[in-house]
């Protein structure tokens, strides 16, 4: 390849233990160049290797020099790269330098100048002819078949468009011609651009019409095109054209459009500034990490099916939230309720995530080994992924949260991918479904249609997590999700204990210690230490504080040598089990019940907080009500519990006999209470389990004594028949390894709640509760109905034991 230089170009020449010298281009010869030193000297000669060679080891530069006497469309073709030009354009360029270095032998030998040109006109024409009419035939059939791809039509619909094949390069040219060619090859460094033709300046690209026009078109585009009402184009030219006159047609318009403004401009003003971005952008795409757990997405979906009470009242759509791994696509974590997505519901979600899961007792054939803390969680641009909560407990648990832009759910379609299969797979058969939208829907009872409650739902979606996705062949992934997490897991997974859940993930806050005690959720928190606290670091010292979002009766204090103080609430009677959703009802209920001017009263807040949770109770239980009842559900259920069982820690030798925290009772530290660190796991005198969810208060609580009642000899089983249960069974594919892990239920509650309720039920007045029928017993989840395919002689049983809760919960609705 030719060295593209020109005569009156400066080179600079620096090689190794030599001084620099500066150089002018004066001759180019064949191979090479002539160069004559700035400060006088001989000429030297450069090949075009030793060029190539000089500036691939920067020993030369090249400084071009600003062309004399070329036009501007001359210097705009050398100023661009050849190569974007024209194939058939460059191939005429090469026709012509075979004619220009003819002339130049003949020239070396002696012959005149005007022979030389009529000789090379003959002789190279009549040698070559056939060859180039070859390479313009092919460039002309690669160009055909690209035109018929675009068009995608036969080629006997095509207008063929009449061209002289080679642009006139096929007929033997005159002396003069070659002349011109060879003179201005020549005297510009033999360059072949030079050569090139320079057909866009061809006809007259002034402009034609009037001042005014131009001007009146300008005020068109940008007044009413380029506005956000997407007024269409030929419209805008049609209002135009009746303003100015029929003096410029719509294919005239819309070139002046293209040409005076830029695309991006022009969608930024008509689609806005994200459409814009994301239209003229170019993304880079990044690899996730290939350790299993390391990166996972995480967001909430309402699930697309309406839930029934067990007193058959419709309640509303549940909302899902999931973290998701996504090198292997396991679902690490979950979390099912009616709590709309903030903080307490993510951080359920993460504790599902990180912390081991019990699946002991739960029929399912399959493990869930997922756990650990990630590296980096991706999220949008919801407001709980920014709150202080959020970042806090990020810097705890020391990973990264990643938050993506705006309304672009395609940077993370490992997760919103899941919630379609989750549509298709699992919501799609259940009766209650309320589609993607009402024009899907049609005439379909939704709200008639619902019977299943969000128990049931919750425990269809477990066994399709475990027994069904986990163990099912991935077409994005090309394998199992548990065989890969199993493959890409690390080889080591820190173990945190369950007595550190809301120390590292309760809702966060930076507190003053004040006269009387840490303020917080429109309570004080008290415990003796404060009055240490307070003396020795003063009053205006800021401490962490957190607590658990569904149970705002104690908190948790940072000391400034590292451990935690746990505060009790100065109000238990309207603070213990009351999640911090229920907390503000109360308070708004209470405020609106208090006369302008008057203070809220404790009197007051009681009664709203009775009054808000036997409204919630008559709104779940109203069998006969048309409608939904989403927000009563989120105040009457638990809807802090966990979607499976976690573990608790393994008992440390070291800290026998001793509390984990500083207490506000240590005189109960002996008793049978076995005291945590953040009361969302106590120890129970009938089993060695432990609840991570407080058992709710008001309504909440007689509804769960009553569901714990045995109703039927199904929901009556004795202590061997549950040890039976527990027992794990052998896995269907995979073989988890072992875990010596203590394990926690769900079903149970809180000693310490239990003993703080009794006082509070002594000394107020237990609200007005209308009586309710018996909850309906639940059928096992496979009963229900099978996710996985059953044997053909298993159909017809699974048939009659899908259609029985029916009867039963309707002849149980009609007795006294």
């Amino acid at each position: 390849m030719a060295v593209a230089w020109r005569v009156g170009d400066d080179v600079r020449e620096e090689r190794p233990d030599e001084a620099p010298r500066l150089f002018t281009v004066v001759k180019r010869q064949k191979g090479g160049f002539v160069l004559r030193p700035k400060g006088g000297g001989e000429d030297v000669e450069r090949t075009d290797d030793e060029i190539r060679w000089g500036r691939c080891f920067g020993e030369l530069e090249h400084h071009p020099a600003a062309p004399a006497g070329l036009t501007a469309a001359r210097r705009a073709v050398l100023e661009r790269d050849s190569g974007t030009e024209d194939p058939e354009h460059r191939q005429v360029a090469r026709v012509k330098v075979e004619y220009c270095f003819r002339v130049e032998s003949l020239l070396d030998a002696g012959v005149p100048f005007d022979e030389a040109y009529a000789r090379a006109a003959e002789e190279v024409y009549a040698s070559e002819v056939g060859r180039w009419t070859k390479a313009f035939e092919d460039i002309r059939a690669v160009r055909e078949a690209d035109r018929l791809r675009k068009r995608r039509l036969p080629p006997e619909l095509l207008k063929k468009k009449p061209a002289r094949l080679g642009l006139g390069m096929l007929e033997r040219p005159r002396p003069s011609t070659v002349e011109t060619w060879f003179r201005e090859w020549s005297s510009n460094g033999r360059d072949e651009r030079m050569l090139l033709p320079l057909f866009n300046s061809r006809g007259d690209h002034g402009k034609k019409l009037e001042h005014r026009t131009y001007e009146r078109m300008r005020w068109w585009i940008e007044d009413v095109y380029l506005k956000l009402e997407q007024a269409p184009l030929a419209w805008v030219h049609r209002e135009m054209v009746k303003e100015i006159g029929n003096v410029v047609s719509y294919t005239t318009f819309r070139a002046f459009l293209k040409k005076e403004y830029a695309a991006y401009f022009v969608e930024k003003n008509r689609l806005g500034g994200r459409q814009a971005f994301l239209r003229n952008t170019v993304f880079k795409r990044l690899r996730h990490d290939q350790v299993a757990g390391k990166d996972i997405e995480i967001d909430h979906c309402l699930l697309d099916v309406l839930v029934r009470d067990p007193s058959r009242r419709v309640v509303g759509r549940p909302w899902l939230t999931v973290a998701m791994c996504r090198s292997t696509r396991m679902i690490v974590g979950c979390h099912l309720s009616f709590e709309q997505p903030s903080y307490a519901s993510l951080q359920r979600c993460l504790i599902h995530a990180i912390w081991p899961k019990d699946l002991s007792g739960l029929k399912l054939e399959n493990d869930w080994p997922c756990e650990g803390t990630p590296d980096r969680a991706t999220v949008d641009q919801g407001k709980e992924f920014y709150s202080a909560s959020l970042k806090a407990t990020e810097t705890a648990l020391k990973f990264q949260i990643v938050p993506l832009p705006g309304r672009m759910p395609w940077l993370k379609g490992t997760v919103e991918r899941l919630f379609g299969t989750i549509g298709v797979q699992v919501i799609a058969w259940m009766p209650g479904k309320t589609f993607s939208n009402v024009v899907k829907r049609g005439d379909y009872p939704s709200t008639k249609k619902a019977r299943f409650t969000i128990t049931q739902i919750r425990d269809f979606l477990l066994k399709w997590i475990v027994d069904d996705y986990h163990v099912s062949w991935h077409e994005g992934l090309g394998g199992v999700p548990l065989q890969e997490w199993y493959r890409r897991r690390p080889a080591e997974v820190e173990s945190l204990s369950v007595n550190k859940i809301t120390e590292l993930t309760g809702v966060f806050a930076m507190k003053k210690i004040g006269e009387k005690g840490v303020r917080a959720n429109s309570q004080y928190y008290l415990h003796p230490v404060l009055n240490e606290l307070k003396r020795q670091y003063g009053r205006d010292r800021e401490y962490e504080f957190r607590h658990d979002p569904f149970d705002i009766g104690h908190g948790l204090l940072k000391h400034p040598q590292g451990r935690w103080i746990r505060l009790e609430s100065d109000r238990p009677e309207r603070s213990v089990g009351k999640s911090l959703f229920q907390f503000k009802v109360d308070a708004r209920l209470a405020k609106a019940l208090t006369l302008k001017g008057e203070h809220v009263t404790q009197e007051r807040l009681t009664k709203a907080a009775e009054q808000a949770a036997e409204e919630a109770m008559d709104a779940v239980n109203n069998g006969s009500a048309k409608t939904t009842a989403a927000s009563a559900a989120r105040y009457h259920y638990d809807n802090g519990q966990f979607f499976t069982p976690i573990g608790r820690p393994r008992p440390n030798p070291a800290l026998e006999g001793l509390p984990a925290v500083d207490d506000a009772f240590p005189e109960r530290a002996a008793g049978p209470v076995n005291e945590t660190a953040d009361t969302l796991g106590s120890s129970d005198s009938d089993t060695d389990q432990v609840s991570m969810a407080p058992e709710p208060s008001g309504p909440r609580a007689a509804r769960s004594r009553s569901e714990d009642a045995p109703a039927s000899p199904r929901t009556s089983v004795s202590k061997a028949e549950k040890a039976a249960r527990s027992k794990p069974k052998p896995s269907r594919e995979f073989t988890a390894p072992d875990a010596d892990v203590v394990r926690v239920s769900f079903d149970r509650v809180q000693a310490e709640i239990e003993e703080r309720r009794a006082l509070m039920v002594s000394r107020r007045t237990a609200p007005r509760r209308r009586e309710v029928d018996p909850p309906v017993d639940r059928p096992e989840p496979e009963a229900m109905r099978p996710i996985l395919p059953l044997p053909p002689e298993n159909q017809a049983r699974a048939s009659d034991q899908h259609r029985s809760p029916a009867k039963s919960s309707n002849t149980k609705r009609n007795q006294p």
